[in-house]
């Protein structure tokens, strides 16, 4: 489990293609928090739930990071 993700993020991690350990490890943070913060666009357009508080480019930085860790 990767430290201070809570279901919401890891919710919408799953709507961006991130389904594994291994996919956020290759993730390149900056794209991933763009893709995050379109894709909760387009469930607060569509009245679904969607994050209140987008996670910074540096907590998303920090969760690819932890995922590099627990692939080696």
């Amino acid at each position: 489990m990767i430290g201070r993700m809570g279901p919401k993020y890891a919710s919408i991690l799953r709507l961006c293609g991130v389904t594994s350990i291994n996919a956020l490890a290759n993730q390149n943070s900056s794209i991933l928090a763009q893709n995050i913060k379109e894709k909760n666009e387009i469930l607060k357009r569509s009245y679904k739930q969607y994050l209140i508080y987008l996670p910074s480019e540096k907590k998303v930085s920090g969760w690819v990071d932890e995922a590099k860790k627990m692939i080696i």
